[in-house]
C-alpha cells in the first residue's frame, strides 16, 4: 500500500511540473513591482496571498484568477489594465 502511495503521489508531482514547464505564464508582474520600488513582501501583503506565491508567479508559474486579481489591484492598478500585467498568450 504503502509503495502505490509514493508512486501515485511522484505521478502527481511529476505531471504538475511537466504542465508548469510546458505551459510557462508570460506576465510583468516582477518588472511593474519594482518600478514601483515594492517589495515581495510588501506586494504578497497587499495582496493578501504569500510572497511564495508571488516569486512563484513572477518565475512564471500558473496562478487562478483570483489571484490575478488580488495581484493586478495590490499594484495599485485596476481591472481594465490586465493585460499590462498579465498579456493574453
Amino acid at each position: 500500500m504503502k509503495k502505490i502511495l509514493a508512486t501515485y503521489i511522484q505521478n502527481l508531482y511529476y505531471a504538475h511540473h511537466s504542465v508548469c514547464e510546458v505551459m510557462p505564464m508570460k506576465n510583468n508582474v516582477r518588472k511593474i513591482r519594482e518600478d514601483l520600488l515594492v517589495s515581495k513582501a510588501e506586494l504578497a501583503r497587499k495582496a493578501g496571498i504569500s510572497a511564495l506565491t508571488i516569486d512563484r508567479i513572477e518565475k512564471g508559474m500558473p496562478c487562478r484568477m483570483d489571484t490575478m486579481r488580488k495581484i493586478i489591484l495590490a499594484l495599485g492598478l485596476t481591472l481594465k489594465d490586465k493585460e499590462k500585467v498579465f498579456p493574453p498568450v
